[in-house]
């Protein structure tokens, strides 16, 4: 994610939704809260994808609420097949 370096609002999450590219079910949910913006104004959020086995998958992130939008300028994957 980036925004503006050094910045921080409290409650600011990131939800991610693994599904899974065969069936479309929903594998797995998960929040976190975002942190203080680095210098370069970044922030990198890092998820845990367990019992997915060898199955493709597809993943979204999303910034829910709308100070998310605000405080976050944009949010990307580096990869965005896993």
């Amino acid at each position: 994610m980036k925004g503006v370096p050094g910045s921080y609002k409290p409650k600011v999450m990131v939800r991610l939704t693994t599904t899974s590219e065969q069936t479309g079910k929903v594998v797995s949910q998960q929040t976190k809260e975002v942190g203080v913006l680095s210098a370069e104004g970044e922030y990198h959020v890092g998820f845990w994808l367990t019992n997915t086995g060898c199955e493709p998958l597809h993943l979204t992130a999303r910034l829910p609420g709308a100070m998310s939008a605000k405080f976050i300028s944009r949010l990307s994957a580096e990869n965005e097949h896993v």
